[in-house]
């Protein structure tokens, strides 16, 4: 792994940081192909909306500067780059000092990708670990990722992903992903207004196709007639099983607009895997 801290070569967080005690800041994870970084534009507007929502002040022109730093002088072909952006140091009590210009994190680890979900679909899993709901944190990729900690220890052996839903009972998003729904050949993806991450992959299935927001059940997604889960590390991953207590609660195929999706993505990014 290679890392800077506000520029400077290290790996070491402070005991003191709001994000380590409060998780009080935000963080994007990009997709680095033979030193390209896959979606940047899109990762970074999120970041600068997520910003502003939690008022940190950020340093976009050093951070630029500095992954392009890391990311030019990466060996490895496929890579997975870390930001993390946090309220920088404070001391005891909830309080932000919002004069404070906040601590940039980033960092570089090989990635393995997985094209057998990719091609052939994959299972998940129905969390029993519920969203909260937050319209003052809705959208954003804020540090606190507990709800998704949980959930993920859900996870039996051999499952990718699970989804997840909210204290309403509506379906909002996998783990690590958001989620599509196709209905008489329309592509859906559950309203994210009051929880979950607005994911880059979804930003992107939204501009490139005509895509209805909208709350959603349970059932309305077991009787789709194509799902799949999408994030910008991993991609578009077709759902064939939604399974929960050991038992499969609906079958999909991989279905022809799911892969449109898929090679509509790849066209756009200019990869292939």
């Amino acid at each position: 792994m290679r890392s800077l801290i506000n520029g400077l070569p290290g790996d070491t967080v402070s005991a003191a940081d709001r994000g380590l005690a409060y998780g009080d800041g935000l963080f994007e994870t990009v997709r680095v192909i033979d030193g390209r970084p896959i979606l940047l534009d899109l990762h970074l507007a999120r970041l600068n909306q997520g910003c502003k929502r939690l008022g940190l002040d950020l340093d976009v022109q050093s951070l630029q500067a500095e992954l392009q730093t890391l990311y030019s002088g990466s060996a490895d072909s496929d890579q997975v780059l870390k930001i993390i952006v946090t309220r920088a140091i404070g001391g005891r009590g909830y309080q932000p000092d919002n004069t404070q210009q906040a601590n940039r994190y980033i960092s570089m680890n090989k990635y393995v990708a997985d094209p057998q979900w990719t091609e052939t679909g994959c299972a998940v899993h129905l969390c029993e670990t519920m969203l909260a709901r937050q319209p003052l944190l809705a959208g954003i990729k804020h540090l606190n990722r507990l709800e998704q900690v949980l959930a993920a220890a859900e996870l039996p052996v051999g499952y990718p992903e699970g989804l997840m839903r909210d204290t309403q009972g509506h379906m909002i998003e996998g783990i690590r992903s958001n989620l599509f729904i196709i209905v008489a050949g329309e592509l859906i993806t559950p309203d994210l207004s009051h929880s979950g991450v607005s994911g880059v992959m979804r930003e992107l299935i939204c501009q490139l196709q005509g895509v209805r927001v909208k709350e959603l059940d349970l059932s309305a997604v077991l009787a789709a007639e194509e799902v799949f889960v999408c994030n910008s590390v991993f991609g578009i991953y077709p759902v064939t099983r939604i399974d929960a207590a050991g038992q499969s609660l609906a079958t999909f195929p991989v279905g022809p607009v799911t892969q449109a999706c898929q090679r509509q993505v790849s066209e756009f990014i200019g990869v292939n895997r």
